[in-house]
């Protein structure tokens, strides 16, 4: 017995076509047979990936979890995967690329995948570039950006110099003129200022004071100050202070004192 092969043929396809079903019907002896049912899938790939928040640099509070970096593809069928990593501030050199695709979360709406990362940034992230790939099988596809995570940090306790030596109390002589410096480190760099016993505040590392002689102890008090502005929170502001006790020498005048002896 012959057998007869029909073939159908779509001229264009494109995504409209996609979930379509189809099947045919032969006559035989007059009595219309329908075939098995078939479904098109359109395969799409992947063309590209965007990495929100969209800002070259994402800065963060260590230690702290954020859960506000996403990946979102464009449409791809099959269902296109979001992976991530970690670049180990080397660019050009990716074998020590950090996966951090565990740490992530994908749902997949209309052909559209979306990755939401979860990480604890530590202080071994400072500088480091976090970014995604998307791929359904068609290639890995790069993630419109890469942006730096900058781990911000608290300020360090100032320290207090006086002629290039850490000190927490000097000595001076009266209406002599003193140059103290104050230092403290963080990210950002912290603001320098200092603050007088009687109130007046200097906005500067080094100072020049004079003391008068009527005086005898004073106190004067670095503060280092941090603005700090995590990205997609509140911004924050952190300091800490260091003082200093001043205790004021009075200058000794020597006297010659001439004694004259007469004779009875």
């Amino acid at each position: 017995m012959g057998a007869t092969a029909f073939t159908c043929s779509i001229r264009v396809v494109n995504t409209n076509n996609n979930g379509e079903k189809w099947k045919c019907s032969v006559a035989i002896n007059s009595v219309q047979t329908l075939s098995n049912e078939i479904t098109l899938m359109i395969a799409v790939p992947v063309k590209n990936v965007t990495l929100i928040p969209a800002v070259p640099t994402i800065s963060v509070l260590p230690n702290l979890a954020i859960s506000y970096i996403r990946c979102v593809s464009s449409v791809g069928r099959p269902a296109p995967q979001i992976t991530w990593y970690l670049d180990n501030r080397t660019p050009s050199y990716d074998s020590d690329d950090v996966d951090l695709s565990v740490n992530s979360s994908s749902s997949t709406v209309s052909d559209v995948t979306t990755s939401i990362l979860t990480i604890t940034p530590s202080n071994t992230y400072h500088r480091a570039r976090i970014f995604c790939y998307a791929s359904n099988g068609y290639g890995k596809i790069l993630s419109d950006i890469t942006p730096e995570i900058d781990v911000l940090s608290s300020p360090t306790k100032p320290t207090i110099l006086y002629k290039t030596v850490i000190v927490n109390t000097i000595s001076v002589i009266a209406n002599r003129s003193v140059s103290l410096e104050c230092y403290s480190s963080g990210n950002p760099t912290p603001n320098i200022s200092w603050i007088y016993s009687e109130g007046s505040v200097i906005n500067r590392k080094t100072i020049e004071l004079k003391w008068e002689q009527r005086e005898n102890i004073d106190r004067v008090i670095c503060n280092a100050t941090s603005f700090m502005q995590p990205t997609n929170q509140s911004p924050i502001t952190q300091y800490r202070s260091t003082d200093t006790v001043v205790t004021i020498l009075r200058k000794c005048l020597s006297w010659i004192i001439n004694i004259t002896y007469f004779k009875a």
